[in-house]
């Protein structure tokens, strides 16, 4: 998919947990902090007059909406790192089926009912769809009046069902009026129209068709390599024509000025029936046009829509951020927030904090301390929990359900991480609101201009910087791999690595205590506030969202981003993102320090209280010999 070509594509998403009375809450995701320090107009957007006639210029909260959405209509941006998913269809035009029984109707003068030889492909509720016969006595069966005149084919509808009988009706029919004209001869209709025999065959037609001024209704087969299913409620999932009257499609205003992508998506689906509603966003007949894959001249002068070819294929994208959203729902928000900004219903009784998303960074990872957690850091946290935390394990999620929820929570991250990269940008640029007077017009022409013609290029710029660095965080280069196999653990070893815990080049006792307690001298200082430059009103050691946070009390044996020998290794060498756990690989200490640091740090709960001795390793851990 292109994304100039078909740059945003609208998701709607349902949010169970928020809907209330009869209608869909209109919910939008929740901007940062950071936001307050941009003046109104800069975030709300404003109307440039310097031509003469107002212009409308986007502020930072629109340029947000547009490109990532709302969380009940969430935007599809192809330029994300993102499995949004995606699923091909066909327009169909109908559904084979074979006649396995047959009767007339006593007081049918124009109908007859057949029961399906096997129903177990067609719509429960087949009514409104068309009959055309394939084989048989009906194929090619036409209406002649009894007068004379031109035949007419013969229309074949269904009208209702009963316990597996389907009634049918010969539409364009009068008994009074008419005969039946089959390819075995002509029937004259005197008390019961005939019954086709069984074995015909015929197709159960649902023709694509257009309702009102911006809606498309189709029936739909899979068409990708292996047969899908439609998602439980597909509605919301973006519209992609691969082809037809509507790929390229885009709407142009009637008076002349700016196209845009004409942009479907899936209003609804009636399981009964087996069709799909799609409509057109963001179209006014009234005072746009909509430009297709058809000449001008057969386009007429309708306002609505034609419908699409049966057998044109199209994508519905978003299947698996849909199904994510909804898991996220269900089991990550009344934490983290709709919009992961950990501050959910149940956020404020937890210590700990839930974990902020929007900064993009993650505190347990196997990558390096300058790039972004990968995918397999966010599963085995999930799956893991968070030991010494509200955190829980998600063991029970299937894989498939675990994977969705991931990619709902990188695009959580990732739409913050854009929002924080302009906001620092605007602000840069001399645009803060405790230096801004909006009474300053040559100021406001200033920001205007900023606006138009420099922030959506900016704002794509960040999108591609945020891009490049969870693209980065996937490759093998990011991964945190020793050098050298774990060092044996054995009396030496922890001793060295106590040696280098209480040294002053690796300052461990500053935040973690002599005794590994958690209680160094550094937890009672007062730091420096980075988004004040003031210092913070309690003492203790603060972390990126800014809460305190204490350091790890080792003997307590609980290690938060697990406790394999890998993992302790990777904190140590990469330290802790977003804390004050610095990174000691490649600079303070080597790779043979780290494992003996390694090897001491798992041996501080069984250590007597006063920090000593250090004890012989009683028997040989099998983690011993892990990586």
């Amino acid at each position: 998919m292109n994304v100039r070509g078909l740059p945003f594509i609208a998701l709607g998403i349902l949010l169970p947990a928020l809907l209330a009375g009869c209608g869909r809450p209109e919910a939008q995701f929740v901007f940062s902090k950071q936001m307050d320090q941009l003046p109104a107009d800069a975030r709300q957007g404003m109307n440039d007059t310097s031509s003469g006639q107002p212009v409308r210029i986007k502020g930072l909260e629109e340029l947000l909406v547009e490109s990532f959405g709302t969380p009940n209509r969430i935007v599809v941006w192809d330029k994300l790192p993102v499995d949004f998913g995606k699923s091909t269809w066909e327009v169909s035009s109908g559904w084979p089926a074979v006649v396995g029984e047959s009767r007339e109707l006593e007081d049918g003068k124009n109908e007859f009912e057949i029961r399906v030889r096997d129903a177990s492909e067609l719509p429960d509720d087949p009514r409104d769809t068309f009959i055309h016969w394939q084989a048989g006595p009906f194929a090619g069966a036409l209406v002649q009046g009894k007068t004379g005149g031109d035949p007419r084919p013969a229309e074949f509808r269904v009208v209702g069902h009963d316990d597996g009988w389907l009634r049918v009706r010969a539409e364009n029919f009068d008994a009074s009026a008419d005969r039946l004209v089959l390819n075995t001869g002509a029937v004259e209709v005197e008390e019961a129209f005939p019954a086709p025999p069984p074995a015909a065959a015929f197709l159960l037609e649902s023709p694509p068709r257009a309702i009102g001024g911006d809606v498309l209704e189709v029936a739909v087969n899979s068409a990708g390599p292996e047969a899908e299913d439609l998602p439980d409620d597909p509605a919301g999932l973006a519209v992609e024509w691969l082809g037809g009257i509507y790929a390229g499609s885009h709407l142009e205003m009637l008076k002349g000025g700016e196209t845009a992508p004409a942009r479907f998506r899936v209003a609804g689906y009636d399981r009964d029936t087996k069709r799909l509603r799609l409509q057109l966003g963001e179209f006014d007949p009234d005072r746009q046009s909509i430009v297709m894959n058809i000449p001008k001249a057969a386009e007429g002068e309708s306002k609505g829509l034609p419908a699409p070819e049966p057998g044109v294929k199209f994508a519905l994208w978003g299947n698996r951020l849909q199904e994510g959203k909804q898991l996220y729902a269900v089991h990550c928000m009344h934490c983290h927030g709709v919009s992961g900004d950990g501050n959910g219903p149940t956020a404020e009784y937890l210590d700990p904090l839930p974990r902020d998303y929007r900064h993009g960074i993650f505190k347990f990872t196997s990558t390096r301390s300058s790039e972004r957690a990968r995918r397999d850091d966010l599963r085995r946290t999930v799956l893991q929990g968070i030991p010494g935390t509200n955190m829980p394990s998600f063991l029970l999620l299937e894989e498939g359900e675990l994977d969705a929820i991931i990619e709902y929570v990188l695009f959580l991250a990732m739409r913050g991480e854009v929002e924080r990269l302009q906001i620092k940008d605007i602000v840069t640029r001399g645009f803060k609101k405790a230096d801004f007077d909006p009474n300053d017009q040559a100021k406001l022409q200033e920001l205007a201009d900023y606006l138009r013609d420099e922030v959506p290029q900016e704002f794509e710029l960040n999108a591609e910087i945020a891009t490049e660095e969870w693209t980065r965080s996937g490759e093998e280069v990011s991964l945190v791999v020793p050098g050298k196999p774990r060092t044996p653990d054995s009396l030496e070893s922890r001793q060295r690595g106590r040696a280098l815990f209480l040294s002053a080049k690796a300052k461990c006792t500053d935040c973690h205590g002599v005794e590994g307690l958690g209680n160094g001298p550094q937890t009672e200082d007062f730091e420096d506030d980075p988004a004040t430059g003031k210092k913070f009103d309690e003492p203790g050691l603060h972390d990126e969202w800014g809460h305190i946070v204490q350091p790890r009390n080792l003997t307590r044996g609980m290690y938060r981003g697990g406790r394999r020998p890998i993992d302790i290794y990777r904190r140590v060498y990469s330290g802790i993102k977003g804390a004050k756990m610095p990174a000691f690989g490649g600079t303070a200490l080597n790779d043979d320090e780290i494992w003996d640091v390694v090897n001491y740090v798992l041996n501080i709960p069984y250590e007597q209280s006063g920090g000593g001795p250090v004890h012989e390793p009683r028997r040989e851990s099998v983690a011993a010999t892990a990586r």
